[in-house]
């Protein structure tokens, strides 16, 4: 039975680890698409006065796609603000019961953020608004971006809760 728990943890390890090569890959090509709005629209505003109305928000919501979507990443390799002053003073056995705690706190966190978010953006769909530009452009990508967000920072929270369970190394180590 435990070996066939650690052959599942392994797989969610490695799943774990192409979602996060395709992250990174995203974010990689949605930087280089909010370089080339705010390039083409310089161009256009200084070379043509003629500036768009849609490129700002293009811009946010690519930066808010690449925000919310590297949660995950983040919680992965330990780049958040945490509290290391507390797990310095602790014994090995203790640090990891924190550390326990603290994948149970942002696994629940992301988890009920994740059902408001959900509901919001349903809202949204079916409101169908959105910014009055020469382009339409709706008001839900933003929701949809915190969605995804908060569902990785669940798988992230849930593998690192695994490999605690199986006393194997967290993050930065």
């Amino acid at each position: 039975m435990e070996n066939r728990f650690v052959s599942i943890i392994d797989r969610y390890e490695k799943w774990l680890r192409s979602i996060g090569k395709v992250v990174d890959t995203l974010s990689a090509y949605l930087f280089l698409a909010v370089t080339l709005f705010v390039v083409i629209e310089v161009f256009c505003r200084y070379f043509f006065k003629s500036p768009h109305d849609w490129s700002d928000i293009m811009v946010v919501y690519t930066v808010l796609f690449v925000v919310f979507l590297n949660i995950g990443a983040v919680e992965e390799e330990e780049r958040h603000i945490c509290l290391d002053l507390v797990n310095l003073k602790l014994r090995d056995k203790w640090k990891r019961r924190t550390d326990m705690f603290n994948c149970l706190v942002s696994f629940s966190a992301c988890g009920i953020m994740a059902y408001f978010v959900f509901n919001n953006f349903i809202y949204l769909v079916r409101a169908g608004g959105g910014y009055e530009t020469s382009i339409p452009m709706p008001d839900w990508p933003p929701s949809l971006a915190m969605l995804m967000g908060m569902i990785m920072g669940m798988i992230v929270s849930l593998g690192k809760l695994f490999r605690l369970v199986l006393d194997r190394p967290v993050g930065k180590d």
